[in-house]
């Protein structure tokens, strides 16, 4: 099992993505961390299997959490706000997404197909806050999305 430390880490004013993992496997923690007025993405993970809890996420220039590349993340109890997208899940991912708190940012969930050789994605929403965003939930004609 990967954690960070206990102290937090604190992620601030980087240019581009704050945190970027891409094949991590099962037991790869995020959490307990602050990411603040990030230019990117504050974490971007591909190709992984990766739990992403308890973070704070406030300012990006993109997107929160970005999920992508056949990646089957579960994200909990996050705060997440004023990023252009909260969450992107997209090309083949299966996100389990619960108990979040998604605010004021332009879309709070985005679930989409990017690249050419991939398909759609996959979430399914538990108990999340997702309020103030101007849209809470959008997702295209490849993707799909289950609310409960």
């Amino acid at each position: 099992r990967v954690t960070l430390p206990e102290a937090s880490l604190i992620l601030s004013a980087s240019s581009s993505e704050a945190l970027d993992v891409d094949f991590a496997s099962n037991n790869f923690q995020v959490s307990n961390n602050i990411f603040n007025d990030n230019g990117g993405d504050a974490i971007d993970t591909s190709y992984s299997s990766i739990e992403i809890s308890e973070n704070t996420i406030e300012v990006c220039g993109d997107k929160g959490i970005s999920i992508g590349e056949k990646s089957q993340p579960i994200i909990s109890n996050n705060n997440i706000s004023k990023c252009i997208i909260g969450i992107a899940v997209k090309d083949l991912s299966d996100a389990v997404i619960k108990e979040n708190n998604i605010t004021d940012n332009e879309l709070g969930v985005s679930l989409y197909k990017k690249k050419e050789e991939f398909g759609g994605a996959h979430a399914e929403l538990i108990s999340n806050n997702l309020s103030e965003n101007k849209e809470d939930v959008v997702y295209d004609e490849f993707s799909d999305v289950l609310i409960r």
